[in-house]
């Protein structure tokens, strides 16, 4: 109800605006930028209507997932991953994610990290649905592809990661959704079998947890490497 809302506001702003010249709508204009203008009239409007408080600029806003290994699986099947991500944006800007994991084979081999769409742990990381994908794109461009990560010699996965793609502000927050860590490394959707363009191969999902809103950190978290969002930067 309340996104019909914010999509009939922002309706009626566009043809006011684009009436008053304000929209681009010019011959040097494209439809690209007319819908991105769009876009983020929506995203203003659903912060500012839901969290008010977050509107302020720069104001960073903060969450959580505090992962764990999927106590559904079996014994010889469970894994020792545990940690946490932090993530954070400003009003405008992009997510900042800082991965704090442990718990993997030490120098093992990379890991696919996805955010997915749903939130309910109910069944463990198998009720998570699949990976976040608003605009119904194949695997290797969903939004919540966030690529392959590899544990350093302590079984540690300790990175930063930036992506302008992704939101805790507006209609494609990710915001109660879910971060799910796979046993296998993400073929990105370049094989040629149907698994590939769904999932990229990942294999079996051995921990998990819910984004939830959490307060600033007091300290900083360190030590991270920087980590490229392998959907838009191939790597």
């Amino acid at each position: 109800m309340m996104g019909r809302v914010c999509l009939w506001i922002v309706f009626c702003v566009s043809i006011s605006e684009f009436v008053s010249g304000q929209i681009p709508g010019d011959e040097t204009s494209n439809c690209t930028e007319q819908i991105r203008w769009i876009h983020d009239k929506v995203t203003s409007l659903w912060s500012a209507l839901l969290h008010p408080s977050w509107t302020q600029p720069g104001r960073l806003v903060h969450a959580v997932c505090n992962v764990k290994s999927d106590p559904f699986l079996s014994a010889q099947q469970r894994s020792e991953i545990t940690g946490r991500i932090s993530l954070s944006q400003e009003q405008g800007g992009g997510l900042s994610l800082s991965f704090s994991l442990s718990g993997f084979a030490p120098g093992g081999a990379a890991h696919g990290i996805h955010i997915h769409e749903l939130g309910d742990l109910g069944g463990g990381c198998n009720t998570l649905g699949g990976h976040f994908n608003p605009h119904s794109t194949r695997h290797g461009s969903h939004i919540g592809d966030l690529g392959n990560f590899r544990p350093d010699s302590e079984g540690k996965i300790l990175q930063r990661l930036s992506d302008s793609h992704l939101v805790l502000l507006g209609p494609e927050s990710v915001l109660g959704r879910s971060i799910v860590i796979h046993e296998h490394e993400d073929d990105l959707g370049l094989s040629q079998d149907a698994g590939s363009h769904v999932h990229g191969n990942a294999g079996r999902r051995l921990a998990c947890c819910v984004i939830g809103i959490a307060a600033a950190p007091r300290v900083s978290e360190g030590g991270e490497q920087t980590h490229t969002h392998p959907t838009h930067h191939q790597h």
